[in-house]
């Protein structure tokens, strides 16, 4: 019996940006999407159950960093962090050396689904920033990402 599910990306979702005017030493902002609509359709439904489809936001809670695209699983590592226990906030920061000639790539999770959003960086980005809270417990909030 085969339960897979397909998933469809809604356009409801903002679109990454990349600003043209930059910030602090050459820094520019990327807006992640914020959410993602969703649209999940069960292949086939067991036999005595039925499909149930709760309406659930899915609210982007993580970035991951990739050297080439997402699909070829080159996650990389910050290579260094800092966080203030005080203000509970802290940067993620990655030296970018891609040896994929994809170049570097981000991709966003999204709350309660497997979809992400992916988006190649600019060629000739060397450097990335993860601004992150971690006032809720158990709770990371990326608040702010750059590049240059």
């Amino acid at each position: 019996m085969n339960k897979a599910l397909s998933f469809w990306v809604g356009a409801t979702f903002c679109a990454m940006t990349l600003p043209m005017h930059p910030q602090d030493g050459g820094w520019r902002s990327i807006k992640v999407p914020a959410k993602i609509e969703v649209s999940q359709v069960l292949s086939e439904c067991p036999n005595g159950w039925q499909q149930y489809l709760p309406s659930v936001s899915h609210l982007f809670i993580d970035v991951m960093v990739y050297d080439g695209n997402p699909d070829k699983r080159a996650l990389l590592a910050p290579d260094s962090e800092t966080y203030n226990k005080q203000t509970k906030k802290g940067t993620s920061f990655y030296k970018l050396h891609p040896v994929m000639k994809d170049g570097i790539w981000i991709s966003c999770s999204y709350y309660l689904t497997k979809v992400q959003v992916c988006m190649k960086l600019p060629e000739g980005t060397s450097e990335l920033r993860v601004y992150f809270d971690k006032t809720i417990p158990n709770n990371t909030k990326i608040y702010q990402v750059e590049y240059r």
